[in-house]
């Protein structure tokens, strides 16, 4: 934690990780997931962005940076990665996934990504392919809307749609951070964050 308070007191807050080209990761990403996901009866495009999420968020509280390097902005159903669909349309437009429709038992509709090719996983550690698949074994038979209550804490109800998210923020919705920790995030996102507040009550 120590490494996080030390980056951001240098730098401001942090919002995203550009020296890990974050566009071919998130490619690689997409894939790693997908390809062990697809046939999960829930999963679809929004349990991808929870895994991301939820994957980048336990990197930053063990090693001070994401694994994505993505940029979160808040969207109506959770933080998203900033070109995030984009990027999927891209790789759909490329033969890289296939995009098509399936409804769960409940009457859901989720769009589903299948993967074309397999991930290259060289430029990812051990520890971040760890961390990777410890997310998608604990979040791979939520619901979407057991998926949208993990992913819509403190740090998305504070911001306005649209906004950046600094990974400081998602920190006050992990139970791991001490009061101190929680101070100085909230400190911080006072300081630097212009398009981000902590709402006094959440409902």
């Amino acid at each position: 934690m120590q490494a996080i308070h030390n980056r951001a007191e240098s730098h401001g807050p942090i919002y995203g990780f550009p020296e890990l080209l974050p566009e071919k990761r998130l490619r690689e990403l997409v894939l790693f997931i997908s390809e062990r996901c697809w046939q999960e009866e829930n999963f679809g495009a929004v349990m991808l962005r929870k895994i991301l999420l939820q994957s980048d968020i336990a990197a930053f509280v063990d090693h001070g940076q994401s694994i994505s390097g993505a940029t979160y902005i808040k969207q109506p159903f959770g933080p998203v990665p900033a070109g995030l669909q984009e990027i999927e349309n891209q790789m759909e437009n490329g033969a890289e996934i296939l995009k098509y429709k399936r409804t769960d038992q409940f009457g859901y509709a989720h769009t589903i990504l299948l993967p074309l090719r397999r991930p290259h996983l060289s430029s990812f550690t051990g520890s971040e392919i760890d961390i990777l698949c410890r997310a998608i074994d604990k979040f791979r038979h939520y619901t979407a809307g057991e998926l949208s209550r993990v992913s819509h804490g403190v740090a998305w109800h504070g911001a306005e749609k649209g906004a950046q998210i600094p990974y400081e923020g998602f920190l006050l919705d992990n139970p791991e951070p001490t009061e101190d920790d929680e101070q100085w995030a909230l400190s911080m996102v006072s300081q630097y964050g212009a398009t981000w507040r902590v709402p006094m009550k959440v409902t």
